[in-house]
């Protein structure tokens, strides 16, 4: 399992928690042995003077009869919910002492040596949560000086979030050692796991600890608490599994088994004790403990259940609960490895380790009775007294993240789960008021989850209360979640019915234009509806859908917008699956005027004329080394997944392959003709984005309908300061944001610089060296290299295209709020909402600029790509027809080898449609000249048309001569344009360092063949 990186304090020897824990553990006891897990046999005369403290008869003859009737060295299931059920209240706590106690007829331990303890479903029956603290307070009150030492253990444990890994973990060996199993125990482990670097120390730690409580044979509670705690794995998804699975095998307390009772690890109301404190009990002696700390500290919450514990609980146990709670710990640490946009998701996750303390426990608590009663069966969650419910304008504000415990009570300062949670309880409240689209969208792209954690009746509520200018997108989005839920026909056919009322309505009927205008700000929501929208549901709108066939190229579109945009491989995945049934067609949407291989070819250019030291030399391994890098990579076990190796301490040919890495890809960024520089500087400082943003925004004030505000003398000082504010953060945007870092612009969001500590730089490295050593060609590598660069920008891409729809857009809201919040007219509120609506599309516009163009890397033959073109060219159907031949035109390519490829099919088609004779066939040849590596491949074109007039076949041939003999190819494309033969020339010029064009003329046929070195998809590879 790939482990999370995370900043952590190193510890001193002679100060280490394991010692520290280990002397105090041991002062504390006077042996070092754990507690007999085997009850001693019962005390005959000392159990019947102890019956005497139980002053209530009945409660005395029921403890006595249980005595008598009980054969075994423990007192049996039936006996102990007898007494549960039958002695009074207020007796059960002396009872439980006499019965179960350390002096008692039947000492308990509770203490289990494996796993395997915290996975049993206990049969204890159920009890009033009054009569659970009376019974677990007995427990503990009657191994009082057990219950002190392990509340002393727990509170040295207080450092663990900032101590050594190892050490962390060897001081739970020791406690587990000492006490056992422990579902406490478990989840600081997976804590410590999942927060850890992958060191082979800790892994080695993790093996010894292993042994301690068998974790080989019962694994479950491990990996239970490592889905709760990792964030590298999902959360609510793989959650609703678990629970619908879980709940399909229990018919009455979820809190019985294991994960569930995780889920939600702390009661949420006072009829929630019951069961919580049930669960603690059948897992350990330390749960036990731990359970009534955690009960006790919700007293403040319910106080009755409060005087319950003071009532029945030993006054120096309950003193040192308090000291324990109120331990001083440290929130910054537990999340310190998480962006603060996601760090209040952590801290929900992995506060569950740490619910001794006052802190994590109240934080969980208060998420826990947001979210548990919509997860489980759970009959309702205690009110929540603080902090204060959310307003409309709280959900629409800029979040500014989460970074400590007191930050969940402030509107702005948390992340997307936090601001979910407001929402729920904004939602389900009586203050709740309607959300315009606007308020809705924002909303929905700043949560999370929703589709799960929302109820019915609020999908409903959401619904009923849209106005009637949002009531399409509003529909359509809460008719989505209601369809999530409810499989049902009505449901189906009212989001159908909604769905293309809307895309009509607003989009011209595209879907495909719906999403994209989703995804520019509100990806989530773009996803979201990607599920809802599979191809059965796509084939029934029928009003926009004609055809199955058009259902099949909607969808592919949906998942390919949302998968890049969100990053998903599956998404690209099963639009492939859907693309192997549609044939050729598919390629249409992938090539179009912003295709990324001019860049490419430019920097090529630029590498082959400027090389670098760092590249001679690379070029040399290249092309006199191969064995020897092949020889050191067998060596070295790399692989392509292999993105932990230190490249750096490799062999001296990896670092000179980092030094060349990082000296272009400063190249593409940096470089003013064709680099990531010359964009911005087109777009940026030539003011096109000064006038893009500011068009439609400043001139809205002059519509018609706003003529009136333009005599409101306070309204226009208000609009002229906004305007002032909204310029200078263009302004700023310009200057300092969308610029390379440098000293002189330390504020730039993008960077030039490659560095070896940043793991997608050593994924990149290591593909980019097996590839080239694979290739053994020069020419080769630099249209790797070109992918590399792209690789190592994406990143940056993505997060300056969220810094603008996100953080700066958010910005600009809020001064819209902040300007005009006094100005409340019915004219006034439609001003702020157009202008509002104007400033979100022109961020969303913004944000587009900065992302990876759509014609990305795609695989295709390069027949798939002739008959693309000539699809183009002449239409379906169309003359002359394509003649394919050779063992080469099924090979399915890569990379910038299929931009290259189609671009001279494209030259020499569309050459022979303008000028063949339109009924005889274009012959096009493709063959395989052979390389000794995989995933490359030399591939010789022959494309060959008929002109049966002569006259014309001269003037042709003598044209193609003339393009092919010019010298000066550059200066003469720049006068002409990148087209036609002197384009065919150019790419392969500078693809495989020389043109290989050839022309040959021969009675009526006129043929070019030319060559290229490509990349081969994974299949063609192999």
């Amino acid at each position: 399992m790939a482990l999370s990186v995370r900043n952590v304090v190193p510890v001193q020897k002679n100060d280490s928690l394991c010692a520290q824990w280990s002397h105090e553990s041991l002062m504390r006891r006077s042996d070092s042995k754990p507690p007999m897990l085997k009850a001693r046999a019962r005390n005959g005369a000392h159990v019947f003077q102890a019956l005497q403290r139980i002053a209530d008869v009945t409660s005395r003859n029921v403890v006595r009869g249980i005595i008598s009737r009980n054969d075994d060295a423990q007192a049996s299931l039936p006996n102990v919910n007898l007494l549960r059920k039958n002695v009074p209240t207020e007796a059960l706590a002396s009872a439980t002492d006499v019965l179960m106690g350390k002096q008692g007829a039947y000492p308990f331990t509770n203490v289990g040596h494996t796993y395997r303890s915290q996975l049993r479903l206990h049969n204890l029956e159920a009890i009033s949560s009054q009569r659970e603290i009376a019974f677990m307070s007995g427990r503990l009150n009657s191994w009082h000086d057990e219950t002190l030492e392990v509340l002393g253990a727990m509170k040295t444990l207080a450092p663990l979030t900032r101590s050594d890994d190892v050490d962390a973990l060897n001081a739970l060996a020791l406690f587990a050692e000492r006490w056992g199993s422990s579902n406490f125990v478990t989840k600081k482990v997976a804590y410590i796991v999942a927060t850890s670097a992958n060191e082979p120390e800790l892994q080695e730690a993790f093996a010894e600890f292993s042994k301690v409580l068998d974790h080989h044979k019962y694994p479950s509670p491990h990996y239970i608490s490592m889905e709760a705690l990792d964030m590298n794995f999902p959360y609510f998804d793989t959650l609703t599994s678990r629970i619908r699975v879980a709940l399909r095998f229990l018919d009455d307390d979820f809190r019985k088994i294991l994960p569930l009772f995780n889920v939600c690890p702390t009661p949420i109301s006072e009829a929630d004790i019951g069961a919580f404190l049930r669960k603690c009990h059948s897992m350990s002696f330390v749960d036990e403990v731990l359970g009534m700390l955690v009960v006790r500290r919700l007293g403040s919450e319910w106080p009755t259940i409060g005087s319950y514990v003071e009532k029945w609980l030993n006054p120096k146990i309950s003193r040192t609960m308090e000291e324990v709670g109120g331990t001083p710990f440290e929130t910054e640490e537990l999340v310190s490895d998480v962006a603060p946009r996601s760090a209040d998701l952590a801290y929900y996750r992995r506060s569950m380790a740490f619910l001794e303390f006052d802190e994590p426990a109240t934080f969980r608590n208060y998420a826990d009775r947001i979210i548990g009663p919509r997860l489980l069966p759970i009959a309702g969650a205690a009110p929540i007294s603080e902090p204060d419910p959310p307003s409309k304008r709280d959900l629409t504000k800029r979040l500014f993240g989460f970074r400590k415990h007191e930050d969940y009570r402030k509107p702005q300062n948390k992340g997307s789960f936090l601001r979910t949670l407001d929402f729920l309880r904004f939602i389900s409240s009586s203050s709740y008021e309607p959300l315009n689209h606007y308020e809705i969208r924002y909303i929905f792209d700043n949560t999370t989850s929703l589709d799960i954690l929302l109820n019915e009746p609020e999908i409903e509520k959401l619904y009923s209360s849209a106005d009637e200018k949002s009531r399409h997108v509003i529909a359509v989005l809460s008719l989505a979640l209601h369809k999530a839920k409810a499989h049902d026909e009505d449901v189906d056919f009212k989001f159908r019915f909604e769905m293309a009322q809307t895309v009509l309505s607003s989009f011209s009927g595209s879907i495909e234009a719906f999403i994209d205008w989703l995804l520019e700000d509100t990806p989530e929501i773009a996803n979201f509806l990607l599920h809802t929208l599979d191809r059965t549901t796509l084939q029934k709108i029928y009003w926009i859908v004609k055809s199955p066939d058009q259902a099949d190229t909607t969808r592919q579109y949906l998942l390919r917008a949302v998968g890049k945009r969100k990053q998903k491989l599956e998404y690209f995945v099963e639009a492939d699956a859907i693309e192997a049934q549609r044939g050729v067609a598919k390629l249409r949407k992938y090539f179009d005027d912003s295709r990324i291989y001019v860049d490419g070819i430019a920097m090529k250019r630029w590498l082959v004329d400027n090389p670098s030291a760092y590249a001679q030399q690379y070029e040399r391994i290249i092309g006199h080394s191969v064995d020897l890098n092949k020889t050191r990579s067998e060596k070295a076990k790399i692989s392509f997944e292999d993105v932990v190796i230190d490249i750096t301490v490799a062999a001296a040919y990896d670092y000179i392959l980092f030094e060349f890495a990082r000296i272009a890809f400063a190249e593409f960024c940096l470089n003013n003709t064709f680099g990531i520089e010359s964009y911005l500087g087109r777009r940026i400082r030539h003011n096109t984005l000064s006038g893009m943003m500011r068009d439609g925004v400043e001139t809205l004030k002059d519509a018609v309908h706003f003529h009136l505000l333009m005599t409101d003398d306070h309204f226009m000082l208000a609009y002229d300061l906004w305007v002032n504010d909204y310029r200078a953060l263009i302004d700023k945007l310009r200057r300092e944001n969308l610029q390379f870092k440098a000293q002189q612009r330390p504020h730039g969001w993008f960077s030039a610089e490659v560095t070896l500590e940043d793991p997608t730089t050593h994924a990149n490295l290591i593909s980019l060296r097996q590839l080239a050593v694979a290739g053994g060609s020069i020419d080769v590598f630099y249209d790797l290299m070109v992918r590399f660069c792209w690789q190592q920008i994406e990143p940056q891409l993505k997060t300056v295209a969220k810094n603008i729809t996100e953080d700066v857009l958010n910005s600009a809201l809020a001064d819209i709020d902040n300007r005009f919040h006094g100005f409340s007219s019915a004219l006034h509120r439609q001003f702020r909402a157009e202008i509002t609506d104007a400033i979100h599309d022109r961020f969303a516009r913004l944000g587009s600029w900065f992302r990876e163009p759509e014609s990305g890397f795609v695989s295709a033959t390069p027949r798939q790509l002739g008959d693309l073109v000539q699809m183009e060219a002449v239409g379906v159907g169309g003359h002359p027809a394509l003649a394919w031949s050779g063992d080469a035109e099924d090979l399915e390519l890569d990379g910038l080898s299929v931009h290259r490829v189609y671009d001279c099919l494209s030259v020499l088609i569309r050459n022979g449609v303008h000028y063949g004779d339109e009924d005889r066939s274009i012959s096009i040849a493709v063959e395989r000249k052979g390389m000794p590596v995989p995933h490359l491949e030399r591939l010789r074109f022959c494309v060959a048309s008929v002109i049966s007039d002569g006259d014309k076949r001269s003037e042709h041939v003598d044209r193609i001569r003339a393009s092919l003999d010019a010298e000066d190819l550059a200066q003469a494309m720049v006068r002409e344009g990148y087209t036609g033969i002197k384009k065919l020339r150019f790419i392969t010029k500078h693809s495989e360092g020389t043109c290989s064009v050839q022309l040959r003329s021969h009675e009526e046929v006129i043929e070019i063949e030319f060559t290229l070195t490509v990349e081969l998809a994974g299949a063609s590879a192999s």
